[in-house]
């Protein structure tokens, strides 16, 4: 049950910060003593999901939403051999420091030309990779801080 609830927890906090992802690891971590790789893997599979959302909004707004639409082919028009090459920088930094924040990303993807299947992977392992360094640095740190 508590898999399933720090599940949807990752899932709604990508879109209701309040439900911060670091802050529910760093407490499932150090407080419930989960290790930090399937406490990373459910977060970054909660986030997924809220991301394929997100990315299915962002097509939507672009079907619907001319002026949106329009903007989107000037950025390609303008950016396009930039974007099909530094990409991919973007959405990996995006995972990794939060800048910019990857529900932004997800949205915006699909008016960049980016797939689905592009930015989820680059997206999961990023963010795997900031969750685990993370994970790991709170236990050390709870490690250290009752071992002194």
């Amino acid at each position: 049950m508590d898999a399933l609830l720090f599940l949807g927890m990752a899932f709604l906090g990508t879109f209701v910060w309040v439900f911060n992802c670091e802050a529910l690891l760093v407490v499932q971590v150090t407080q419930r003593g989960w290790h930090p790789l399937p406490a990373a893997l459910l977060l970054c599979a909660g986030q997924a999901a809220a991301w394929t959302l997100l990315f299915g909004a962002g097509r939507w707004l672009r079907a619907r939403w001319r002026w949106f639409d329009r903007q989107c082919q000037r950025v390609q028009a303008r950016w396009g051999q930039r974007l099909r090459t530094r990409t991919t920088w973007m959405i990996a930094l995006s995972g990794v420091v939060g800048a910019p924040p990857t529900s932004t990303v997800a949205v915006l993807a699909p008016g960049f030309g980016i797939t689905l299947s592009r930015l989820l992977p680059l997206l999961f392992a990023a963010r795997l990779v900031r969750f685990v360094v993370l994970g790991a640095l709170a236990a050390r740190l709870i490690r250290f801080h009752f071992v002194t």
